[in-house]
């Protein structure tokens, strides 16, 4: 369901319209009125745009285009979201959109800048764009900026690891599958025969990766990928100080407790191996170390 704007004077608000092609949105049947909208700020509404000098001596025309760029954006990621572009798909041409949204085909083409920043869209050269897939990916690549940028340091983030992967490790064997059991074996293999150190690192990365995905809970998954991408410095840090041996057999407690399904005990392995990455990591640096995921690979399953 999209809305044009038709400016109707100087000063007046936008009279948004419902545009509706059965065609090319087969899934919206029904007109919806604006007061039903998720973002009421759709219909607040934006003056045209005027000519005149600036009071500061800046620029005389005053533009509202980058207003009309975020309701485009905000109705095509609802769309998105709701499912009515459904992933991998194609959304409708540019001068469809154009058309039903009354805007031009600048305006459109910025919204779907936006949009592939947000990592809602793939847009390539002479190609419809296309909706991407969920993936957590963008979210990991923002938060992570954030904490690069904040006083966190490597010890910081061992800290959280303690209740975070402790209660991933108690819940992974309550949810926990044979395949996912199985790739975790193989990870524990990799980690004892990997012939450098940045494959033993890799091989501990996806351990703690199939294990978080063992939760079936999302939320688990996005938080721990980002911090064990922020973790590579220190997971090389660790896996130099203590051996890839010691992390393997710490590995194989938890396994044995997940295989088991013996919640309290994974727990408890896990609460030793953080504790025990910990102690390594205050025999090779301070507290003032930043975190960084410079060079951290991205662990696919």
């Amino acid at each position: 369901m999209f809305l044009k704007p038709e400016s109707r004077g100087e000063s007046s608000p936008l009279d948004l319209r419902l545009f509706i092609s059965s065609g090319d949105f087969p899934n919206l049947a029904k007109p919806v009125k604006i007061s039903d909208m998720r973002r009421s700020s759709v219909a607040t509404g934006i003056k045209k745009a005027t000519r005149g000098r600036s009071t500061t001596g800046g620029l005389g025309l005053v533009e509202q285009a980058p207003a009309l760029v975020e309701q485009v954006v905000e109705q095509l990621r609802a769309h998105i979201i709701d499912g009515d572009f459904r992933a991998g798909g194609e959304l409708p041409p540019e001068a469809s959109l154009c058309e039903r949204l009354g805007v031009s085909r600048t305006v459109v083409r910025e919204a779907m800048r936006s949009l592939r920043a947000q990592g809602l869209v793939e847009v390539s050269q002479g190609k419809r764009p296309r909706v991407r897939p969920v993936d957590p990916q963008t979210a990991i690549d923002g938060l992570s900026i954030m904490l690069r940028r904040s006083n966190a340091s490597l010890l910081h983030l061992v800290e959280l690891r303690l209740p975070l992967e402790s209660e991933v490790a108690a819940i992974a064997a309550r949810r926990r599958n044979d395949a996912q059991i199985a790739e975790m074996e193989r990870s524990i293999i990799e980690l004892r025969e990997a012939p450098d150190l940045r494959s033993r690192a890799i091989a501990d990365l996806r351990f703690h990766t199939v294990l978080a995905e063992a939760t079936a809970n999302p939320i688990f998954q996005l938080v721990l990928q980002t911090m064990l991408a922020l973790q590579w410095e220190s997971r090389l840090k660790t896996i130099k100080s203590s051996s890839a041996a010691v992390a393997a057999d710490w590995h194989d407690r938890i396994l044995n407790a997940v295989r088991r399904g013996d919640a309290a005990l994974a727990r408890q392995e896990m609460i030793g191996h953080v504790e025990a990455a910990h102690g390594d990591l205050l025999r090779t640096t301070t507290r003032d170390v930043p975190i960084g995921d410079l060079g951290a690979p991205k662990i696919t399953l």
